[in-house]
């Protein structure tokens, strides 16, 4: 009432009991009566059942939260399965005595991680529909510096638009990043025990992502 009275209308949803017990809804719309003086006269409303609609609302939040619990749980069995393939494939490389194939095998075992870094940022996230494109490459970095430069000092710099992938965007990009951070561990580092490595990534309306490593 105290509402009506102060901006002369008010709507609002009330939980109600019908004569058999039953719950039901109402949204109701009401408005102050004046009359000649200015002052509050009567207060007329109506009342909507809306019961149904509450309900449904209710079951799209009900299935809404069990399709999340589900997403979350395959992309965790995702990232949990990817982890014993690297495992397997670094048992693989420890038993291998060619170094080439001991290189070819830790750069599988590096884009498997990858893609199963991108699905642990899912599991994560609240947001299953995109990921900070600059947080995937951090994580990779992270990653990547204790496998290839676990004994130098190694930064990175990644300045962000604020960009966000779709999941179908996020482990194509995860994968190309994977290989440039992987190729300038290798080479750039050679005779270096310290660097640091600048990401800059943008794009166009969404559309179009530019990664770069500009030289120092």
């Amino acid at each position: 009432m105290t509402a009506i009275f102060d901006t002369g209308q008010h709507r609002q949803v009330t939980r109600e009991r019908k004569a058999d017990g039953s719950e039901a809804y109402f949204e109701g719309d009401y408005v102050a009566l004046i009359n000649a003086d200015g002052n509050v006269s009567g207060v007329f409303g109506v009342q909507h059942d809306v019961t149904e609609r509450i309900q449904a609302e209710r079951q799209l939040r009900g299935s809404l939260k069990e399709k999340e619990a589900l997403l979350s749980e395959i992309h965790h069995r995702v990232k949990n399965n990817l982890a014993v393939v690297s495992s397997l494939l670094n048992l693989q490389r420890y038993r291998e005595i060619s170094d080439t194939a001991k290189r070819e095998l830790g750069d599988s075992v590096a884009r498997v991680d990858a893609m199963a870094r991108v699905h642990e940022m899912l599991y994560e996230s609240d947001d299953f529909l995109s990921l900070r494109s600059g947080e995937i490459v951090q994580r990779l970095f992270n990653h990547l510096v204790t496998i290839f430069a676990p004994d130098k000092h190694i930064d990175v710099s990644v300045v962000d638009e604020g960009s966000t992938l779709e999941v179908g965007q996020a482990i194509p990009f995860a994968l190309i990043t994977n290989e440039v951070l992987t190729n300038s561990f290798k080479h750039a580092f050679n005779d270096r025990d310290d660097g640091r490595i600048d990401v800059e990534i943008g794009g166009d309306n969404g559309t179009r992502f530019v990664l770069s490593f500009p030289r120092r």
